[in-house]
């Protein structure tokens, strides 16, 4: 019998090659469905990539606002609306409130003569019910005296130093709450505001200066109740709080007053180096007009706009709207947040294109 070998076959020569025709036909079909496939996740992975690759590179949309911009109100010289228009007070103060999530509202500076007659409980009672609008909907405010109050109650919640100094906004007070000081923070710069009652005697700019100079770093707005006059001079009181407390500190950015209110002149306004210097008040104009500062962090800017509550009407002069070209720190759009989307876009990429495709 002849021996079986291993390498005998039980196909003929015709089906051996039947079969390996049909093989590599299998194999060239299976080859094209790989290459097809290939084609669709390409396709299916480049859409997610692109997606990626966008939120990493295009800033999010100024109109989101809050990512971009916010905002500073300004309200002064509100005695007449104390004393004889409390409601319009409670205007201003209610618009304020309705208005703050929009507005990205990160202060409310009150620049002195809170009422006519500090003697006057009346008064003081209009008063601290209109800004007890803004304390009972966690609005940030702050407030100085002008020349028509000599102490601030401490028997209202709005002005009570107990109350504000449990707030994280709450930096510093002196004399009893006629000076006062918060401060805020946006995409990490933090800006402090100092509020200075009229005619401040030397310990008050010392106070003043301490703040100044523990925060080297801050963004800073002082508030004062009378210093750049109407005709954007000084008086003598003016020319040494500007010498020994302003010229001093390069971070101060932008002072506000009120205080004076000739016929007819209601703002004005000067540059002093990098430091913008504004005169505002409208006490016989309608003293629930208010003053909006936006700062943009894109075009870094500050937009000002001055708005009546009462009438709901901007005022839209050019002494009443205008744009400041700060040179401090205005925080850039905040593009630490592109980073993670683009080590996501990166990871993304290594992980598609840096494989093996064996299907």
């Amino acid at each position: 019998m002849e021996e079986f070998s291993e390498t005998q076959s039980f196909l003929s020569k015709e089906q051996e090659i039947e079969i390996w025709a049909l093989f590599l036909g299998a194999k060239k079909r299976r080859e094209g469905e790989v290459r097809e496939m290939n084609k669709k996740l390409v396709i299916l992975e480049i859409v997610p990539l692109v997606f990626l690759l966008t939120i990493a590179f295009v800033p999010i949309d100024k109109a989101s606002g809050s990512d971009t911009s916010f905002t500073v109100v300004w309200i002064t010289d509100t005695q007449n609306l104390s004393q004889y228009s409390p409601a319009d007070y409670d205007t201003a103060c209610t618009w304020i409130v309705n208005n703050a999530a929009a507005l990205n509202l990160k202060a409310v500076i009150h620049t002195g003569d809170i009422v006519n007659t500090d003697t006057d409980t009346s008064q003081w009672d209009n008063a601290a019910h209109s800004m007890g609008l803004l304390l009972s909907n966690n609005i940030t405010y702050c407030w100085c005296a002008g020349n028509h109050e000599t102490f601030v109650p401490q028997s209202y919640p709005a002005f009570n130093l107990n109350t504000m100094r449990a707030k994280p906004y709450w930096v510093s007070d002196y004399n009893g709450g006629i000076d006062t000081a918060i401060n805020f923070n946006f995409s990490g710069q933090n800006f402090l505001v100092i509020d200075i009652e009229y005619w401040a005697d030397n310990s008050v700019l010392q106070w003043a200066n301490t703040l100044l100079a523990s925060h080297p770093s801050s963004s800073v707005i002082i508030g004062t109740h009378a210093y750049l006059d109407p005709s954007s001079g000084y008086d003598s009181w003016a020319a040494n709080f500007k010498a020994t407390v302003l010229d001093t500190h390069a971070n101060v950015f932008l002072t506000l007053n009120g205080h004076y209110h000739p016929a007819g002149i209601s703002t004005g306004r000067t540059r002093v180096g990098n430091r913008d210097e504004l005169y505002f008040d409208r006490q016989d104009l309608g003293a629930a007009t208010i003053r909006l500062f936006t700062f943009d962090t894109m075009s870094k800017t500050i937009a000002v706009k001055t708005y009546d509550t009462v009438l709901s009407s901007f005022i839209t002069d050019s002494d009443n709207q205008f744009t400041l070209t700060p040179s401090v720190a205005i925080p850039e759009f905040a593009s630490w947040i592109i980073l993670p989307f683009f080590i996501m876009a990166a990871t993304f990429v290594v992980s598609v294109f840096g494989k093996k495709r064996n299907y």
